[in-house]
């Protein structure tokens, strides 16, 4: 049923075989589970590369926990998913369950951009995974909302939209993230 759904959800053969035999594999053996990865961050650490084109350098996410304590992201687990979040879609607000069911795709009208130039760098702060986030001309409304939020992190947040392999309560009393195996999009949110 996972290769089924990966391959409906538009991924690739060998893509989706492999996340398949690795949910059976991690299920067969009970230590680990699919599930969706999703990862909400305030937009902290941001800068503005052209703001004309509106074109922003963005921290996706950081190795070590979230800030809830509830989910651990080890290095290897981002250097993985490098690739992942190459042309990765950009919309505004995660859809609602009901949304997701009724269009999973989906709309254009919401799609604000896509990321690119996708990285692991090792910094004094960490290591963490950047991206490009490239913003349409159609939607520059949200250029404006993303400026202000450069300099007050508070006003709006990105996060991702993902599944991937986690370990429930592996890395002290927190669900380790063994794997990001398809990212969905990356949204600007309120929260």
């Amino acid at each position: 049923s996972v290769l089924a759904q990966c391959m409906k959800d538009g991924g690739s053969q060998g893509e989706c075989e492999g996340r398949a035999v690795r949910i059976a594999n991690a299920k067969a053996k009970g230590t680990a589970e699919s599930t969706d990865v999703s990862f909400s961050m305030p937009i902290l650490e941001a800068s503005i590369l052209d703001k004309d084109k509106g074109i922003y350098d963005l921290t996706l996410i950081k190795e070590g926990s979230t800030e809830d304590k509830k989910r651990y992201y080890p290095r290897t687990t981002l250097e993985r998913a490098v690739s992942l979040f190459e042309g990765a879609q950009a919309f505004v607000d995660h859809p609602s369950k009901s949304e997701m069911k009724e269009r999973p795709e989906r709309s254009v009208r919401d799609l604000i951009g896509y990321y690119e130039s996708a990285q692991v760098s090792e910094t004094s702060d960490g290591v963490k995974l950047k991206a490009k986030l490239i913003t349409s001309d159609a939607q520059a409304w949200i250029r404006p909302i993303l400026n202000m939020a450069v300099t007050n992190p508070k006003l709006c947040g990105s996060s991702i939209h993902a599944d991937g392999t986690v370990t429930p309560k592996a890395k002290d009393g927190m669900d380790l993230v063994e794997s990001i195996d398809s990212v969905f999009s990356v949204d600007i949110v309120t929260k």
